[in-house]
């Protein structure tokens, strides 16, 4: 299968990578770095979609950007838009936990004397 074919189908390959990422997001229970989380998404492009995928050169093709190539095609994907998501859905991760620490520990120290 063709990597258009694949990649005209975004919906399917958001979820798939989605899916991946958040599992592996984790395990940053901290702020994740930019290079982090890059190393994070292609490492996950690379293990989903199983091509030959390689970083896309910045000066040629601008930042984030991933370069997915087969024996006949090339196609350079920006992974900025799903970079942003995945931060806005660690954000939202990491306050919970924070929320859940200080639940805890206003119960703990409720009953303290």
């Amino acid at each position: 299968m063709s990597i258009r074919k694949i990649l005209s189908d975004m919906d399917t390959v958001k979820k798939t990578v989605f899916e991946s990422l958040s599992k592996k997001l984790l395990e940053y229970e901290e702020e994740i770095s930019d290079y982090e989380l890059r190393r994070i998404v292609f490492s996950m492009f690379k293990r989903v979609l199983g091509y030959e995928v390689y970083w896309a050169d910045s000066d040629i093709h601008g930042k984030n950007r991933i370069l997915l190539q087969t024996e006949t095609e090339e196609i350079i994907v920006n992974i900025t838009s799903l970079m942003d998501s995945l931060r806005k859905i660690h954000k939202e991760y990491t306050n919970y936990l924070d929320s859940k620490f200080f639940e805890e520990k206003k119960k703990t120290q409720d009953f303290e004397i």
